[in-house]
C-alpha cells in the first residue's frame, strides 16, 4: 500500500534515497524504522509535504512530469491519507509488540511461578 500511495513523493526532510517509500524494500525498511519509534512523525511529515516557495513538486505527476525532472520523483504529499496510514500502522504495530512482550513476560514468569 505504501508503495502505490507515496512512491511518486520528491525525496525531502527524512524522506531520502535510503528511507523512502519508492519499492518495496525501501518501504519495508522504511516501516521497520518508524515501527521502533525513530522518527516517524518526521517521515510522516516528509510524506504530507505540499507544495511551497522551497519545495517545489507537482500535484499529481504524470509521466511526463516524471521524465522531465530526470527520472526522478517529484510529486507532492497527500497529508490526509499520509496521517491515516502512518497512524493506523504505528497504532497496529506498538499493539502486536506489546502483545508480543507480554506474552514472552508472562511465558517467562509463569515457568518460574
Amino acid at each position: 500500500m505504501g508503495v502505490s500511495a507515496f512512491a511518486n513523493i520528491k525525496l525531502n526532510g527524512l524522506l531520502t534515497k535510503h528511507a523512502n517509500f519508492q519499492n518495496a524494500f525501501r518501504v519495508l525498511i522504511t516501516l521497520l524504522r518508524a515501527s521502533t519509534g525513530e522518527n516517524w512523525h518526521l517521515i510522516l511529515q516528509a510524506i504530507s509535504r505540499d507544495r511551497t516557495i522551497d519545495f517545489e513538486c507537482t500535484k499529481k505527476p504524470t509521466y511526463e512530469d516524471y521524465k522531465r525532472n530526470g527520472y526522478e520523483a517529484i510529486g507532492c504529499g497527500d497529508s490526509g491519507l499520509a496521517i491515516f496510514y502512518f497512524v493506523s500502522f504505528m497504532l497496529f504495530v506498538n499493539l502486536i509488540f506489546l502483545n508480543l512482550f507480554i506474552a514472552i513476560v508472562i511465558n517467562s514468569f509463569g515457568n518460574i511461578i
